[in-house]
């Protein structure tokens, strides 16, 4: 399709769905209006990074780096906004805050396209699509200039573009958003294994060699000027035995639990933490996607896993971290799967941010919603067990009847 008829089917599609276009443009215009009118102590850290490479170290940033410990994409955008206005002022926030915006609004057309791609159902299409636009969890994160919402952009076009075979420019994706952010990272095993496992193992040659050629390439100048300092950068690295004192997820929990001298987390426990995580969210998922195979239309839930796993095993877990788990859960209302866990999931999270300074109810909140995330992942686990046999099922009495023929 060219790009005149690309641009044709978007007007088309705002004339056959206005309310969907007058919500989304709200939606937007309400991030652009709180953008300069927030100042939040993360924009300081670009600033300073912004002005490391002004001041000619671009090569050995990553030595000189400061409290910036991320890929270099977010980098170029910081350095950007600082070049087009270099002042601490509304305009400087409304700048730095632009590509989150943007990643907002591509989110929210991925979501509408997708659904209505596999329903043909204007109404849900749209309200799974407002439900990310006015979501508080990526407005708020954009207001304080997180940069989530960029790296869970090149996600959800990963997933999109792989739903519709385009494997090649799915890796490409998924290259971007683990050069925006190390969250990434844990999308990209279970992603290939799934290509491999429904596409073929070339095409998931294919995934690997776009996603690494993307990452490597625009990796280029550190690789050969500051190795060392870059590949410290890019690990992600987790906190010690501090880490059981803020936490949200399970790890969290020990601590908390310890704290009130209710449990004694073993040092060895603490020492292993690293491998119990990793293996969590990187060979669980994998697994049960070798063992399992889903249809097609289930890529969202794919993606849903390794992001339901990490907010459970990671040992640092934030609240705003759950933007990654929002996007797939407005897919899977949208495509009204019934899992009433992953909303109940989603209703946990954004309480734990508006009851944040009450340290009592926030703890429960916490639990429970940890409770939501474990059963979650329970409940896929047996949904996919479920579509396995019913397959199974199926296959045994296609031979069945054929032998009887």
């Amino acid at each position: 399709m060219h790009l005149s008829d690309r641009i044709s089917l978007f007007f088309q599609t705002i004339q056959q769905n206005p309310i969907f276009f007058i919500l989304f443009i709200i939606g937007l215009l309400s991030r652009f209006w709180i953008a300069p009118l927030v100042m939040w102590p993360d924009v300081n850290v670009w600033i300073d990074s912004a002005q490391t490479v002004e001041s000619g170290r671009i090569l050995s940033f990553y030595t000189h780096r400061g409290k910036y410990k991320y890929p270099p994409l977010w980098l170029f955008f910081c350095w950007l906004a600082y070049a087009l206005h270099p002042t601490r002022d509304a305009v400087y926030l409304f700048l730095i805050k632009l590509p989150l915006t943007v990643a907002d609004a591509v989110i929210g057309i991925v979501v509408y396209v997708n659904i209505l791609h596999l329903t043909e159902d204007r109404r849900w299409a749209t309200i799974a699509a407002v439900l990310w636009i006015f979501n508080p969890r990526p407005i708020i994160n954009g207001a304080r200039a997180r940069f989530d919402s960029l790296c869970l952009m090149f996600i959800v076009l990963s997933a999109y573009l792989l739903f519709r075979k385009r494997v090649g420019w799915s890796g490409i994706a998924m290259g971007f958003a683990c050069l925006t952010k190390q969250h990434a990272y844990f999308f990209t095993l279970p992603t290939i294994a799934y290509i491999g496992k429904t596409l073929g193992w070339r095409k998931a040659s294919l995934f690997i060699a776009t996603y690494l050629g993307v990452f490597a390439a625009f990796s280029m100048p550190w690789l050969l000027f500051d190795r060392y300092a870059y590949f410290k950068t890019l690990y992600y690295s987790l906190p010690t035995r501090y880490f059981i004192s803020y936490s949200m997820g399970l790890w969290g929990l020990l601590g908390k639990l310890e704290h009130i001298d209710m449990l004694v987390v073993p040092d060895w426990l603490v020492g292993v933490h690293y491998y119990i995580f990793y293996s969590a969210v990187f060979l669980l998922p994998t697994a049960l996607i070798l063992f399992f195979r889903l249809p097609n239309r289930y890529i969202s839930e794919i993606y849903q896993l390794p992001a339901v796993l990490f907010l459970i095993f990671s040992p640092k877990v934030f609240p705003y971290y759950h933007v990654y788990f929002i996007p797939f859960l407005c897919l899977s209302i949208g495509l009204r799967l019934r899992n009433p866990l992953w909303y109940l999931t989603a209703v946990f999270s954004y309480l734990t941010f508006f009851f944040l300074l009450d340290a009592v109810l926030f703890e429960w909140l916490n639990l429970i919603g940890l409770l939501a995330l474990l059963a979650s992942a329970l409940h896929l686990f047996i949904t996919w067990r479920e579509s396995e046999m019913r397959r199974g099922n199926f296959h045994l009495k296609t031979v069945e009847i054929a032998s009887i023929i």
